[in-house]
């Protein structure tokens, strides 16, 4: 019989987190009162990485249903705000709001619209932003090596890092973080 409960709950909890899109990591971040932050990661993180569900799963942990923006402002700015980063999904719109072309003259992420396309410029410590794309790349499930561009698209949603390149600009006094829409 308890394990019948626990299968009951268990059901229960991903059925919960699927209609909320909300990380199975956050539901229990709530249950237990506790930031879950195993030490390791991808990429040579040295300290805490966010806990995620299976990276290489088909979806992100917890975007199921999201549009662009609410990705940036829901998942992305509250693990760039632990890592030290002072950014808040107000000044990220106002840097989209002035943002133009990329370099080459196509539509960026940053321009939208936010239920099309979305992007955060990531701006911090050298040591912050080290830690902010290796977590970044782990929760996403993207291969990363340090520096570059990654690219992953899951569930109709293309999720792109640009940090230490120059690929479409300075992206050396930040990390670069977009998503936008895809036909899947």
């Amino acid at each position: 019989m308890p394990i019948a409960i626990a299968l009951v709950v268990t059901g229960f909890v991903l059925v919960y987190s699927a209609l909320k899109g909300i990380s199975l990591v956050d539901i229990f971040n709530g249950a237990t009162g506790q930031e879950l932050s195993p030490k390791g990661g991808r990429g040579g993180t040295t300290g805490g990485s966010v806990a995620v569900d299976s990276p290489g799963s088909d979806t992100a942990p917890g975007t199921l249903g999201m549009n662009p923006k609410s990705i940036i402002d829901s998942v992305v700015i509250p693990i760039a705000q632990r890592d030290g980063i002072k950014v808040d999904p107000a000044s990220v719109a106002a840097a989209n709001a002035r943002h133009g072309a990329t370099v080459t003259g196509g539509r960026s992420d940053h321009q939208g619209p936010p239920e099309e396309a979305w992007a955060a410029d990531l701006p911090g410590t050298t040591s912050q932003m080290d830690k902010l794309a290796n977590d970044l790349a782990h929760y996403f499930g993207m291969e990363w090596d340090g520096s570059g561009v990654a690219e992953v698209t899951k569930n109709g949603v293309r999720y792109q890092m640009l940090y230490r390149t120059l690929v479409g600009g300075n992206h050396f006094t930040h990390v670069h973080f977009g998503a936008r829409k895809v036909l899947s």
